[in-house]
């Protein structure tokens, strides 16, 4: 991913009273579609991709269920892209978030969601996705029977984020060619595991009565689980109302998490792309 530096000038024929001239960029960045498209796809596809499935399989109350959530919860999602797409192309502006809230409710709040975003939001957030690579790779080389090695976690998780920083700061090319190539690992990664589930509905797959989740397969989509069945946390049958929304709630929380990272459209507008409005 080719990214150009040039600084922008601005217009001398007169002040149009756009939000563009009124924040002029002092620097700009040149993407190509394929370039923007890899960004936002690569800053999208995650753990969560992988850890969540099972998460809201196991808070749903049934297999038909879990495939509803998701399909909210990609609603969701896409309902919360386009939003922000359609803010970029109305005020193009660099900053995303803050800058339209300080055209909205003012500097004060604008102030507010960057520093939550700086300091709590997106520290948390890489500190989640560190400790999770670490425990990937612990599980790789470690037998399955030995205790979770708990400062071996942290020292691998540590050392991985301070890679992921000294690679960003000594080179914007190295970051790029280093994020297109996580992208294919990740979506090879995601086709593996499509071909797999397309393989077991043609093919079928003969299970174990140990074996979990046999519902999908051995029961009606939307029949209720029993508690401790197909890990179940509650008896969908005689749980109270609060106990189904508690679990439903945590089954779309997950869901979400999947979905994470569609936000990352509103820093688009901020480059020079062919077509933006379009392309967004």
């Amino acid at each position: 991913m080719d990214i150009d530096r040039e600084i922008t000038t601005s217009s001398d024929s007169g002040d149009s009273g756009s939000l563009e001239d009124q924040h002029p960029p002092s620097t700009a960045s040149r993407l190509t579609f394929y370039d923007a498209f890899t960004l936002l796809v690569s800053l999208q596809v995650g753990s969560g991709v992988f850890s969540s499935p099972s998460q809201v399989n196991n808070h749903s109350p049934s297999p038909g269920a879990s495939l509803i959530i998701w399909a909210i919860c990609g609603a969701v999602a896409w309902a919360g892209a386009a939003s922000f797409a359609e803010l970029g192309a109305a005020m193009p502006v660099n900053g995303g978030l803050q800058e339209y809230l300080h055209e909205m409710y003012g500097s004060y709040m604008a102030f507010l969601a960057s520093w939550i975003w700086i300091f709590a939001i997106k520290p948390s957030s890489m500190a989640i996705l560190s400790i999770i690579c670490a425990k990937y790779w612990t599980e790789v080389f470690l037998p399955a029977n030995d205790e979770e090695p708990f400062w071996l976690n942290k020292i691998i998780a540590t050392s991985a984020l301070a890679m992921m920083i000294f690679v960003n700061s000594i080179s914007t090319r190295a970051t790029s060619r280093l994020a297109n190539v996580f992208l294919i690992i990740k979506l090879l990664t995601v086709a593996l595991l499509l071909v797999c589930c397309l393989v077991f509905i043609v093919f079928g797959f003969h299970v174990g009565t140990d074996t979990p989740n046999r519902d999908w397969i051995t029961k009606n989509w939307f029949q209720y689980r029993n508690e401790g069945e197909d890990f179940s946390f509650i008896d969908w049958n005689s749980a109270s109302q609060w106990s189904k929304i508690g679990e439903i709630t945590m089954a779309i929380y997950a869901g979400l998490w999947a979905y994470a990272g569609w936000d990352n459209v509103r820093v688009m507008k901020g480059f020079q792309i062919a077509r933006t409005d379009e392309y967004l």
